[in-house]
């Protein structure tokens, strides 16, 4: 990729929970294993599967640097929306899974990314909105930007609700106890087609003990307690979700009536 500056694009910033913990509880060797055979892999796979969502151009870039997985599309229209939302659903719940609990925002701004042999730089607005919008939620989750919401109303007469699957409106658990109402990616609705064996809250609570993390901890005890509250809340429009699509015959199928 050579330097590009995008006017608009929706920026996705992910923290992992427990960073500190995870390095400093484990070897390095360890360390080296979980990112490699785990994050790398993971970003890498999901990159690429983003590609085949839905017709049409719609990539989505990342950079994964310490404790934090910045990703990016190249366009801002509502295809390019559903695509990042659809990559931060998995990524949030692959992660999950492997004991990497996740945390973030989606924006929409400039960005520049500036790429050579030597590094790669990433700045704009996009970024430092969605870092705000991460910074502060007590959970693993990840808020959308209300101004997205607005935009592809405004530009587009396009309205997240017919994002059932990927979005959900929730009551966000914030710092100092606030609770602020968001759309939120709805990362509960990947278990709604678990294995019968995958038992997601025994998941969910492991996942931040996963490698040595330390949960003998009031605000991580909070953030397990605000996550699993979410999965359980959100399970019941998840499968009322899966039903109607298994009656209309839509499992593994983006329709483009939904998106135009």
């Amino acid at each position: 990729m050579s330097d590009v500056t995008y006017d608009n694009t929706y920026v996705a910033f992910l923290d992992i929970l427990g960073f500190k913990d995870l390095v400093e509880r484990n070897d390095h060797a360890v360390l080296n294993e979980i990112f490699n055979d785990n994050i790398d892999e993971v970003l890498l796979e999901i990159q690429t599967d983003s590609k085949n969502l839905i017709d049409g151009d719609y990539n989505i870039q990342y950079l994964s640097v310490s404790d934090s997985i910045i990703f990016w599309s190249d366009g801002d229209d509502p295809h390019d929306f559903l695509t990042l939302c659809f990559v931060v659903r998995g990524i949030l719940t692959i992660f999950l899974s492997l004991g990497i609990p996740l945390r973030g925002g989606i924006a929409r701004g400039p960005l520049t990314v500036k790429n050579n042999k030597q590094n790669m730089n990433i700045f704009g607005k996009g970024l430092t909105k969605a870092y705000m919008i991460e910074n502060g939620q007590q959970w693993s989750g990840a808020v959308i930007d209300p101004e997205i919401i607005n935009h592809l109303n405004v530009t587009y007469d396009f309205t997240v609700e017919k994002l059932d699957s990927i979005l959900i409106y929730y009551k966000v658990p914030f710092s100092h106890g606030k609770i602020l109402e968001f759309w939120v990616i709805n990362w509960s609705y990947e278990f709604a087609y678990a294995p019968d064996d995958v038992h997601p809250e025994e998941l969910i609570k492991s996942s931040f003990s996963k490698y040595n993390k330390n949960v003998d901890d009031w605000s991580v005890q909070n953030k397990i307690d605000n996550t699993l509250k979410f999965y359980q809340d959100s399970m019941v429009t998840s499968f009322l979700i899966k039903s109607r699509k298994l009656l209309d015959g839509e499992i593994y199928q983006i329709e483009q009536s939904e998106i135009s």
